[in-house]
């Protein structure tokens, strides 16, 4: 697992680590600057990918890149990007995104915040669809520092790792918002002069109409660039001066007095500044000249090249005048900020500050703060903390950055301070600048994002996360106190027939009966529990301290409270809860305590609601079996431990085959073969029945049409193959069944989908959109168990269905009991008239088909025709009613039953 890249550190003489990181990334700058001072607007583009590459390297990353915000149409485009080698680029993916495909990540960004996540699988609920995005372009780890522009986000400076997770070290960030700052003023100054297309060809402009001149030098004084100034001082043509030496220009007195200094900046210890005085000849002869020269080095210190700046000093006022006006556009330019800046001498004393500063302080001292010596009115815990920030920029030579509060509770504002050295020509410290803002929007706003991440949106109950929390604290205060008698105890509550509510009144009152259940709920409780809200219309109750069986009489408190009838709009609810109960003095999972409580809440419900189960032994075994089949369930697909049986449909009549019905049977290594009523809820919870039904539909069309090709079945032989509700709300389901029957060429229409009554009317809407994408691609539709669900009439009739299937449960009382007759009989009155195929699950019996046939039913499928059986017996059983002149009736036995 990589965290931190190495050969950043190096040890001194007495074997002490120095880290040597922030001098890097300082001369890093210092290039930085020197680059787009100098470089030409025809060169912009490759100065940015060279910075951009130089920056990626330096932090580790294995993509960096520069990001351009479009206020206008809500969209992000990348305009540079660099890749470590064998890294693959994204750059084409990100023109014109809209701005919300990373909403977590895009909150923090227009708060001006930076986007640091380290490891993108450790983001918690709510970062559902960053992670998408991020795991779209391999994103591992990310971090994007912003730059704004009036007050604005205007883009970002961005990292990515793609191998893993990744620690960004603070002192790169913090660097990188300089890098940040730099870039949002130049963008500021371009945008202000308006003649000027792009930054680079603002800083060429700078560097070439400089009133100093300005040269890059590398270790043998040969120019590597000059500005016009610099020209204009030695009487060159604007293509001279590159390329000859600078130094056999200087007066060979005061080049032998210089060249020490100048060798020292060489060596790889040696200093990173010099100043001194030296004679330039020009065309007017020798002039003295300030030089202040400032070296950039490599990572490993060797030097690279030097940034010389010439100042003539025989012409004093011309040189105070182009001063003064550079003072006056940096003056300018600071007063227009809104942030606070404020410049400190080494004794704390601030010797220049901006109207926003000024303003911030006239506004603390009318609301009261009081004022300190040596700053402008803070309190004294905020005067201590910039007080030792202060100190520490003196001391060290880098930047800070602290968050502090100002003012009482009901004036209080936070604020962001930022400390950056100021250097004299001999490399001290020589002031500090303060850059202040104002950040308590954007901490109300964090908090805000924290409560919504652990609180329940609907109730403001806590959500399943800080339940989690919450209990896994209380199991470890429980874990020390383990011998003292008590307990702690878990209540999992499911409001009973909620659904009906939400189906029937609509999911606004279903939300109000939830709230209004949460406040009775909430009232029975002492302060030190916890009732949550898990999502629909289930809840939980924490007790963390309770004596050994006093949960159920709360779980009574509990029930009582809803004794009360609810009125909601002129409708009377009497809501009831199922409760389920487990108490533990030993250490448990918080998941496990959990999943306890949610079987205990179903034993209370399977026995007839509005009642309370305490977990026990018998239920921990068959949680137990439920888990480990849980993780078995994964890979089993890949391991091929799943078989398909058929069950024949046959004319009633006639007892001819007109179809079957594929079945999945687990092949268990350890349980031996599983009926689908033992796994298959199992795969809808955790998601494997999505592989699980692609794979039964792949298998059984492919059988099916081996069939056909061989001759065994007709042209119109119907598969029929079942869809979990799982499948059904699954993106792309037409789209994936169209595939298969492509690939193994199966024609749709002899293909039958069969979904259940319940499944369908989970969500009406999004059933009939599924349904009607099936329909167009040609495949048959059946309502599965029709007449054990609440569909009605007026859906039954929009949906593009072809078969009803009559469940087994209504076939079973066939002929004798007469309710079973009578709705039989009125499905197949309802099929007739809505012009749909009928077929009897579950005939057992020559009575029941008998009793079928006179009511007019004319296809089937049961034990009295065959069982389930594997392919190959299927086979065996078509191929004996070939050969039987007269087609039975009688049962026949699978290898296999099941």
């Amino acid at each position: 697992m990589r965290w931190t890249r190495r050969g950043d550190d190096r040890n001194d003489e007495q074997g002490e680590v120095i880290d040597e990181r922030p001098v890097a990334f300082e001369q890093l700058l210092d290039r930085l600057f020197a680059r787009f001072l100098s470089v030409a607007t025809a060169e912009l583009d490759t100065a940015m990918h060279t910075t951009v590459a130089e920056l990626g390297a330096f932090v580790g990353a294995d993509r960096s890149y520069i990001i351009r915000y479009d206020w206008s149409d809500m969209t992000t485009t990348m305009t540079h990007e660099w890749c470590a080698e064998g890294i693959a680029g994204c750059f084409d993916m990100e023109q014109r995104l809209p701005m919300a495909v990373g909403p977590r990540q895009q909150d923090r960004l227009e708060a001006l915040e930076v986007n640091q996540i380290d490891d993108v699988n450790q983001l918690g609920p709510g970062w559902e669809e960053d992670i998408a995005f991020l795991q779209s372009e391999d994103i591992t780890a990310i971090l994007e520092v912003p730059f704004a522009l009036d007050g604005r986000l205007a883009g970002v400076i961005g990292f990515d790792v793609v191998t893993g997770p990744f620690t960004w070290r603070p002192s790169d960030v913090t660097a990188l918002k300089a890098v940040a700052s730099l870039l949002a003023n130049v963008l500021a100054r371009t945008l202000a002069e308006g003649a000027l297309d792009d930054t680079v060809r603002e800083l060429a402009t700078v560097f070439n109409g400089a009133p100093v001149p300005l040269l890059l030098l590398d270790r043998f004084g040969t120019v590597l660039r000059a500005n016009q100034s610099a020209n204009d001082m030695f009487g060159s043509r604007t293509d001279e001066l590159a390329g000859s030496n600078a130094l056999e220009r200087i007066h060979p007195d005061d080049l032998e007095e210089a060249s020490p200094q100048w060798t020292s900046m060489l060596r790889p210890d040696g200093p990173d500044r010099s100043a001194q005085e030296v004679r330039f000849l020009t065309p007017a002869g020798y002039r003295w000249h300030r030089v202040d020269a400032v070296a950039s080095r490599a990572p490993t210190g060797e030097f690279q090249f030097s940034t010389v700046h010439l100042i003539d000093v025989d012409e004093v006022h011309r040189t105070a005048t182009q001063l003064g006006r550079s003072e006056r556009r940096f003056g300018s330019l600071v007063e227009s900020l809104p942030d606070a800046v404020m410049r400190f001498d080494p004794s704390h004393h601030v010797t220049f500050a901006n109207a926003a500063a000024v303003r911030t302080s006239q506004e603390m001292a009318a609301s009261g703060v009081v004022m300190r010596a040596g700053w402008p009115r803070l309190d004294p815990t905020s005067a201590s903390i910039l007080r030792e920030s202060l100190d520490v920029v003196f001391k060290k030579g880098r930047p800070v950055t602290v968050e502090y509060a100002v003012g009482s509770d009901a004036t209080e504002v936070w604020c962001e301070s930022t400390f950056v050295p100021e250097f004299a020509a001999d490399g001290s410290v020589e002031s500090v600048l303060l850059v202040a803002r104002d950040i308590t929007h954007r901490r109300d706003h964090e908090a805000e994002l924290a409560h919504r991440a652990s609180h329940d949106a609907l109730t403001g109950l806590p959500n399943r996360s800080m339940l989690l929390s919450l209990l896994s604290a209380a199991v470890a205060e429980r874990a020390d106190r383990h011998d003292d008698g008590r307990c702690l105890a878990l209540l999992f509550l499911d409001v009973d027939r909620f659904k009906t509510v939400n189906d029937s009144l609509g999911h606004g009152t279903g939300d109000e009966l939830l709230c209004r259940v949460a406040e009775r709920l909430g009232t029975t409780l002492r302060p030190h529990d916890t009732l949550a809200r898990l999502g629909g219309d289930e809840f939980t109750v924490l007790l963390p301290d309770i004596a050994l069986g006093e949960a159920t009489t709360v779980a009574a408190r509990l029930q009582d409270s809803l004794r009360e009838p609810i009125d909601i709009n002129g409708t009377t609810f009497r809501p009831t809860v199922s409760i389920g109960v487990v108490e533990t003095s030993d250490t448990a999972e918080p998941t496990d305590l959990l999943r306890w409580a949610d079987a205990a809440m179903y034993e209370a419900k399977a026995g007839g609601r509005n009642r309370v189960a305490i977990f026990d032994e018998r239920m921990r075994a068959e949680v137990s079996e439920r888990n480990e089949l849980d993780r078995d369930l994964t890979g089993a697909v890949d391991r091929n431990e799943f078989v398909l049986h058929f069950q024949p449909e046959v004319e009633l009549a006639t007892g001819r085959p007109l179809g079957c019905e594929a079945l999945v049977r687990w092949r268990h290594p350890d349980r031996g073969t599983m009926s689908p009523d033992r796994f298959i809820s199992l795969a809808e919870e955790n998601g494997t029945i999505v592989a699980l039904g692609r794979w039964v539909l792949l298998d059984a069309c492919r059988t099916v049409v081996g069939w056909r090709t061989a001759g065994l079945v007709a042209d119109d032989f119907i598969l029929r193959v079942n869809l979990s509700a799982r499948q059904l709300d699954q993106a792309g389901l037409a789209r994936d069944v169209a595939d298969v029957l492509s690939t193994v060429g199966l024609p749709p229409s002899r293909l039958c989908l069969e979904v259940t009554e319940t499944a369908l009317m989970r969500d009406v809407r999004a059933g009939m959109a599924a349904l009607t994408e099936l329909h167009r691609v040609g495949v048959q539709l059946a309502i599965d168990d029709f007449g054990t669900g609440y569909s009605s009439l007026s859906y039954l009739k929009r949906f593009p269905i072809d078969v009803l299937k009559v469940d087994r449960s209504f076939v079973d009382g066939l002929p004798g009991e007469a309710h079973d007759v009578a709705i039989t009989t009125a499905i197949l009155d309802l099929a007739r008239s809505l012009e749909l195929e009928v077929t009897a699950e579950g005939v057992e019996t020559v009575e029941q088909r008998d009793a079928l046939i006179e009511l007019g039913c004319k296809r089937a499928q049961g034990y009295l025709f065959a069982r389930p059986m594997p392919a190959e017996d299927l086979v065996r059983h078509l191929e004996q009613q070939q050969a039987s002149a007269t087609p039975t009736a009688q049962p026949v036995a699978a290898a296999n039953p099941g």
